[in-house]
């Protein structure tokens, strides 16, 4: 996954390009991985509890910004592509949608702050291509947890953010047009 830039009179430069997937949701994780399809790091998106403003005293989970700001800013130099799950939003479901929006809010938020681009895929997008087609619905996650471990190695804990930056790192490698 490289991008050649080329400089007046220069020739052409290789610039490394990294891929951050996030699984949208205080409850997701992040996954990165480096030009060559490598594992550079993976973990849960930072979040902390706080007090939710409602009648009754509640707690909620959101962003921690700060935190996460520090953790893209280590890796803009390496001009990622970076993509983000669209959040799920299902009127049935309104403090999961709620919180789901949220944090994909403050993550595009931080993202912009730290001066990086990116893009938003539905599930469907990366699932057609990294599972199995006939995988029951309520089978995902365990499969693509199975999938991501075997790929990438047992410090996967959760397998859609890394099936994702696999996703992206096998689809740009088909079209270098896509950096």
């Amino acid at each position: 996954m490289k991008k050649k830039d080329v400089k007046a009179g220069k020739g052409s430069i290789e610039v490394v390009r990294y891929v951050i997937a996030f699984d949208n949701g205080v409850s997701g994780y992040y996954t990165i991985l480096s030009a060559d399809g490598k594992l550079v790091d993976h973990g849960h998106v930072p979040v902390k509890r706080c007090l939710n403003y409602t009648k009754e005293e509640q707690h909620l989970s959101r962003i921690d910004v700060p935190k996460l700001r520090t953790l893209l800013s280590l890796h803009t130099a390496n001009q990622p592509q970076v993509l983000l799950e669209r959040p799920m939003i299902n009127n049935t479901r309104f403090k999961q949608s709620m919180s789901a929006i949220r944090a994909f809010e403050a993550t595009i938020i931080v993202l912009e702050e730290v001066g990086l681009t990116y893009e938003v895929v539905d599930s469907k997008q990366w699932q057609r291509s990294m599972l199995p087609g006939d995988i029951a619905s309520d089978q995902l996650k365990a499969e693509a947890n199975k999938i991501a471990k075997a790929k990438l190695g047992e410090k996967i804990v959760e397998g859609d953010s890394a099936l994702m930056a696999l996703w992206a790192h096998k689809r740009v490698g088909q079209d270098k047009n896509k950096l």
